[in-house]
C-alpha cells in the first residue's frame, strides 16, 4: 500500500510547488483537531437555501469562531467542520488524478493545482445520488488555500446557474492549535 498523503498522490510532483505550510497539512495521518474563524455568506435565493439546507451547508455569521476536525490515513480524509449552528462533514479519496469528495448525496470531482504557492480546487463534475449531473447545471466552485503566518486561509464559494451562490465561506485555521483528536 502506498502511504503517501491523499493530496500528494493526487497532486503528483505538483504537490511540491505548494508553499511548506499546505504541504505538512496535507501531508497529515491520523486524527487531529484545529480552531480557527470565519465569515459565511448565505445563500442568495431561497431554492438554493433549501438545497443548502438539504447538503447541510452553514447559516450566515460573520467572524464566528469554528473547529475542524481532520480524520486522514493514506485511502481517505473525513473533514468534519464545526460551524456556528451547523456541522459539515465531507468524506475524501483519491480517483486518479482527481480528488472526489462526498457530501451527503453530492460527490465532486475536482482537479487540484498548485499556482504561485496556493492550492486551487476546480470542479469537473458531479453526481447526485450516484447519477451524473448535467455539465451545463454544473455549480460554480471557487475554491482556495493559502498559509500566511501559521494560518491556514480558506476561500470557498459554490453557486448554481440561475439559483445563484448557496453558500461562501472564508476564514482560517490557526495550525499552531493543531492536537491529536480523539
Amino acid at each position: 500500500m502506498d502511504h503517501a498523503s491523499l493530496y500528494r498522490r493526487v497532486m503528483g510532483s505538483d504537490f511540491a510547488v505548494l508553499a511548506p505550510e499546505l504541504q505538512r497539512f496535507h501531508s497529515v495521518q491520523g486524527r487531529i483537531r484545529l480552531s480557527g474563524s470565519c465569515t459565511i455568506l448565505g445563500a442568495e435565493t431561497a431554492p438554493a437555501r433549501w438545497i443548502g439546507r438539504l447538503l447541510g451547508l452553514p447559516p450566515a455569521c460573520f467572524e464566528a469562531p469554528m473547529s475542524f476536525v481532520l480524520d486522514a490515513d493514506a485511502e481517505r480524509e473525513i473533514w468534519e467542520r464545526g460551524f456556528p449552528g451547523r456541522r459539515m462533514v465531507s468524506c475524501l479519496r483519491a480517483r486518479g488524478t482527481r480528488l472526489v469528495e462526498r457530501l451527503g448525496p453530492v460527490t465532486l470531482w475536482m482537479d487540484l493545482e498548485p499556482a504561485d504557492r496556493l492550492l486551487i480546487m476546480r470542479l469537473k463534475k458531479v453526481s447526485v445520488f450516484g447519477l451524473p449531473w448535467p455539465s451545463f447545471l454544473l455549480p460554480r466552485l471557487s475554491a482556495v488555500e493559502r498559509t500566511e503566518a501559521g494560518r491556514l486561509h480558506f476561500d470557498i464559494e459554490i453557486g448554481l446557474p440561475v439559483l445563484g451562490r448557496m453558500v461562501a465561506y472564508r476564514g482560517h485555521l490557526d495550525l499552531a492549535t493543531a492536537e491529536a483528536a480523539a
